[in-house]
């Protein structure tokens, strides 16, 4: 939630969040993630397999965290961010959420329920201004329209 000083975000934190190569990603759960062709695509057959990186920022910062979901036709997916913060989604577009650092490193995605899904364009940007945010846990979501 900004301030409006100070609008927009900042310069992209996540290198090859396009998926040009697997440089820089780790796939966790052997064979059930794929990078290739610009995209990474699951096929998981069992629950909580993970493609994530390391990615350092401000901690106590609010980041926008998004993805685009460029195909989806069983399950859910998962992106991640911190300490336990996750948003869930399940249908083709660009997702948002924001998130207070907390010094976690990991960011991710992960596939749950079978499923069956291609993904691109991770992004973690800085929100500019002075942003306010809710405590507790919880997570703001913005999907674009």
């Amino acid at each position: 939630i900004p301030d409006h000083a100070d609008l927009g975000v900042g310069a992209e934190l996540v290198p090859n969040g396009g998926f040009d190569t697997d440089s820089g990603w780790t796939i966790d759960g052997g064979d059930s993630w794929v990078i290739s062709g610009g995209t990474a695509h699951t096929f998981t057959g069992s629950d909580g397999n993970a493609v994530y990186r390391a990615l350092s920022a401000t901690v106590g910062k609010v980041y926008e965290v998004s993805l685009e979901i460029k195909s989806i036709s069983t399950g859910t997916v998962y992106h991640f961010w911190g300490g336990g913060t996750s948003v869930m989604n399940s249908t083709v577009g660009v997702h948002k959420f924001h998130v207070v650092n907390d010094g976690n490193t990991a960011l991710g995605i992960r596939g749950y329920s079978s499923t069956d899904a291609v993904i691109d364009n991770i992004s973690v940007k800085l929100v500019n201004g002075k942003p306010g945010y809710l405590y507790n846990g919880a997570v703001i979501q913005t999907d674009a329209p």
